[in-house]
């Protein structure tokens, strides 16, 4: 960069046919997640991408990552348009570019799994960036394959409360969450930005981005969603567990629940069965996914949960045979039970 620092660029590149052949570029600027295991799930794009004659560039904004610098305290600033700016010139006179460089993977219609993927206003809606009431059934969803308008044969073939509806995941505004096993909404969270602890893929709150909650979990634990957590001091889990207001090490299998399932403390201290992964662990329930409130420091900046996580910390991981390698750490279907 003109200022002397250095960033960090992860560069696929292509063998031209002859000598005058030139790609156009496809770039990337990553405020984070450009080193992480995310990279893993970008891959099959990345080289889908290539494949289709694009040279792909994934950059590091300065401060994060392997780049070098101090990280900059807000989001989008001078120096990072700047620099942005200058990457983008840099990449459109590289040897084999044809001078055109087009930046991806955060626009509506891409793939994402949370919020953080999705450019400006935009939420991640059934696996795919898109905007608030874009479409009929635009409840968050995680669980590729899952989601709104995806095959089913029963209530636990879909995410969070999607239900099955004549072999299709739909959403189903008749549901109050009552004796029929579904679980609706109860409300919405308008966002606020706040410090966040993005460790373990956590999601962080946007301005103005309404966020869905519930005070209810679905009655079949049959199709949870395993994430990932710490709840060590001063991990992404924030304040002590709402059990015993406790903190505990990576080492130890704990786990938090959605408030549903949580069920207002009644299981606290219980160990609860997971299987996933083809293998099986206990856990002890120790604190509340929170599936009301958020976008605050009492949860380190994160919106509220899905209704049907289980937040699983590092120990939980490691018992299921999931390694920081495989493209699922940080986020697995599982099943559970008391």
């Amino acid at each position: 960069m003109p200022d002397g620092v250095h960033q960090s660029l992860i560069l696929v590149i292509l063998v031209p046919k002859h000598n005058d052949e030139k790609f156009s570029v496809l770039y990337e600027y990553k405020p984070y997640r450009k080193d992480d295991n995310f990279f893993y799930f970008d891959q099959p794009n990345i080289f889908n991408l290539a494949r289709r004659g694009f040279i792909i560039a994934k950059v590091g904004i300065c401060g994060t990552g392997s780049s070098q610098d101090v990280p900059i305290e807000c989001e989008y600033t001078t120096q990072e348009l700047d620099d942005c700016e200058h990457v983008i010139k840099q990449l459109a006179d590289y040897s084999l570019s044809d001078g055109l460089v087009r930046m991806y993977g955060h626009c509506a219609g891409d793939p994402c799994s949370t919020y953080n993927d999705c450019d400006g206003s935009m939420i991640c809606l059934n696996g795919k960036c898109g905007d608030v009431g874009s479409t009929v059934c635009n409840t968050p969803c995680t669980w590729i394959g899952h989601c709104c308008g995806d095959s089913c044969s029963t209530y636990d073939d879909c995410d969070g409360s999607l239900i099955c509806v004549n072999g299709k995941c739909s959403s189903d505004s008749s549901s109050n969450g009552g004796g029929d096993g579904t679980c609706s909404p109860s409300g919405v969270l308008q966002g606020t930005h706040t410090l966040c602890n993005t460790e373990n893929f956590s999601t962080c709150c946007k301005s103005n981005v309404n966020y869905t909650q519930y005070t209810c979990s679905p009655s079949s634990t049959s199709s949870a969603i395993l994430t990932l957590n710490s709840f060590r001091e001063g991990g992404d889990g924030g304040f002590g567990g709402a059990c015993y207001g406790a903190f505990y090490p990576d080492t130890q299998r704990v786990v938090a629940l959605s408030t549903g399932w949580f069920n207002r403390g009644s299981r606290c201290g219980k160990m609860i069965t997971i299987h996933g992964n083809g293998k099986t662990t206990t856990a002890e329930v120790v604190d509340e996914c929170d599936s009301v409130h958020g976008c605050d420091d009492e949860h380190a900046g994160q919106p509220p949960c899905r209704n049907n996580i289980v937040d699983g910390s590092p120990a939980v991981w490691q018992a299921l045979g999931v390694s920081k390698n495989d493209p699922r750490y940080g986020q697995l279907s599982v099943s559970w039970n008391d």
